[in-house]
């Protein structure tokens, strides 16, 4: 293995409670009756907008750009006064030998945002963050692994995707790429086979062991 490339969301900072609850206040608006869970199970790690036009269907209407305007607003405030690092990530990235990147269904700014408020940036310097926006392709895709990995010098072959949702284990795996799941609570029903899944921080540096045994 020579290189590491990390989802963001759910998998190095604590995004997706704030995410997921984001999108059933969205829901909620449009009268789309949606609990917590069939929100997480149905949205997380996708992009963004087709979750919203998914639930602009469901409701029978758009939402208006000041209703989009004031989500997104309330959702980067609530970033900015709790964010936190998923337990064990800033541990792991420090310790981690091998080189590392980000590659993420997010924009960069949210990324960048997401980087500042936990500290991890030290470890993730902007060069090696990557988004789905800039190449225009989403995950379950792989392109957007194989994007970072061409831009890290690295065969896919040669990389270890951490990923906690359904989708960016696939993309991993369609990249041909090792990838291990993040799954503190519990492996998602859809997860391809091949996942080396895992459910704390501190088991990752033992499995890249075994791993390169």
């Amino acid at each position: 293995m020579k290189l590491v490339i990390f989802d963001n969301d759910g998998t190095l900072v604590n995004t997706e409670v704030i995410s997921v609850q984001s999108l059933v206040s969205m829901a909620e608006r449009l009268g789309v009756p949606i609990t917590f869970e069939e929100a997480d199970q149905r949205f997380t790690g996708r992009k963004l907008t087709d979750c919203i036009a998914e639930i602009e269907q469901a409701g029978g209407r758009a939402f208006t750009q000041d209703e989009l305007a004031t989500q997104s607003q309330f959702f980067v405030d609530t970033l900015e006064k709790g964010l936190d690092a998923m337990p064990g990530a800033m541990a792991l990235l420090g310790s981690l030998e091998l080189p590392l990147c980000v590659a993420s269904n997010a924009d960069l700014s949210h990324v960048n945002q997401c980087m500042r408020l936990t500290g991890l940036e030290v470890y993730v310097p902007p060069a090696v963050r990557f988004s789905a926006y800039d190449i225009n392709v989403w995950k379950p895709d792989p392109d957007l692994f194989l994007h970072a990995a061409s831009q890290m010098g690295v065969a896919p072959t040669d990389c270890v995707v951490i990923e906690d949702s359904s989708v960016g284990m696939q993309a991993g795996v369609r990249a041909g790429m090792t990838v291990l799941g993040y799954t503190p609570h519990g492996a998602p029903v859809d997860a391809p086979d091949g996942v080396h899944f895992y459910q704390h921080h501190d088991q990752v540096l033992s499995i890249l062991a075994g791993l390169s045994r």
